[in-house]
């Protein structure tokens, strides 16, 4: 156990009034005021109620009713506008037909004319020897007419005979049509492979047909 010193005790009284004096002398004048601190406010939450519940917000997606369906999308092809057709191919070309019809030929040549058959057609009567292959119809006599049209003939004939007196002669064959005819009389040769009637060639300008 320490000793306390000696002689402390007197100094205990020496020490208090050193103090009181000491303490006199720091008196603050009575125009100067300290600051006093307030306790600092310390926050808090507020605290709910037993009623007083956080609202809390459900977000949720929005789910489509039965009959809330998609919208289908609807492709259509277009269609075409009336003035919009089809091409319409070209027909070909076909060769002429025939004409068939109750037609009658009548020759207006004062001196008559010559039926000439196909193989004779570019000559003068003189020249046909045999009578078979041509008849002579006098002038305003009728003869039926089954059909007729344009030889099928590819060009014209020149006589190239010099001892011929028809030397230099030229027949086209347009000048005449290719007719058969119903009845001929009896004078003509009008039969060809057993039934068939043959093809007769007529200058045109010698005769008209006349359609009944």
């Amino acid at each position: 156990m320490a000793q306390p010193v000696k002689g402390s005790i007197y100094l205990l009284p020496l020490l208090a009034s050193s103090a009181t004096a000491l303490l006199n002398s720091c008196t603050i004048p009575s125009n100067i005021s300290l600051p006093t601190s307030s306790p600092t406010p310390i926050a808090t939450q507020p605290t709910p109620t037993p009623n007083e519940t956080q609202s809390t917000t459900i977000v949720t997606e929005s789910t489509p009713t039965p009959n809330e369906t998609q919208p289908t999308p609807i492709v259509t092809q277009p269609t075409p506008t009336p003035n919009e057709t089809q091409p319409t191919p070209t027909p070909e070309k076909t060769q002429p037909t025939p004409t068939t019809s109750t037609t009658s030929l009548r020759v207006v040549e004062p001196t008559g004319t010559y039926l000439k058959r196909r193989v004779n057609w570019y000559k003068q009567s003189p020249e046909i020897v045999s009578e078979s292959q041509m008849c002579y119809v006098k002038q305003n006599e009728e003869l039926p007419v089954l059909s007729y049209k344009e030889p099928e003939i590819p060009r014209e004939v020149r006589n190239i005979d010099e001892q011929s007196k028809y030397y230099g002669n030229v027949e086209k064959p347009e000048d005449y049509w290719a007719m058969t005819f119903e009845n001929l009389p009896s004078r003509c040769n009008n039969q060809q492979n057993g039934n068939r009637r043959p093809t007769w060639f007529v200058y045109k300008k010698h005769v008209e047909i006349a359609k009944q």
